[in-house]
């Protein structure tokens, strides 16, 4: 006997997407906006901000304020040039207390943040 020609499809929610479907997109909004806030970023910055290496090593992204602090807010608002800069994977261990605590704190010193001119702080 031959196999039928019908597919069993999921059914189409009358309400909309999903709750799974909508933080899907969600993340993957926000995985957008940081590929493209990166991309500016280092178009701006050539090199790290701290140690002013060449950008030959393997560069990162800092978040001046943290997303922690900025949490809630839609990620345009936190990724953003004025708020992230790019560092070396060193440099940002030191900023972030990765490796031997705090060494390392940004100091803006403008209202364009980033864009403008940062110093740096040590111990």
């Amino acid at each position: 006997m031959p196999r039928s020609s019908y597919k069993r499809t999921s059914p189409v929610s009358p309400t909309g997407p999903t709750r799974a479907e909508q933080k899907h997109a969600a993340r993957q909004h926000e995985a957008d906006v940081i590929a493209a806030t990166r991309r500016a970023v280092f178009l701006r910055d050539k090199g790290c901000r701290c140690c002013h290496s060449d950008g030959r090593r393997i560069d990162e992204m800092h978040e001046i304020q943290s997303r922690a602090k900025l949490r809630g807010r839609p990620p345009e608002e936190i990724f953003t040039k004025q708020n992230c800069l790019r560092l070396c994977k060193a440099c940002h261990a030191s900023v972030t207390g990765k490796v031997g605590g705090h060494r390392v704190w940004i100091e803006v010193t403008t209202p364009a943040g980033a864009d403008g001119p940062v110093t740096f702080a040590t111990l």
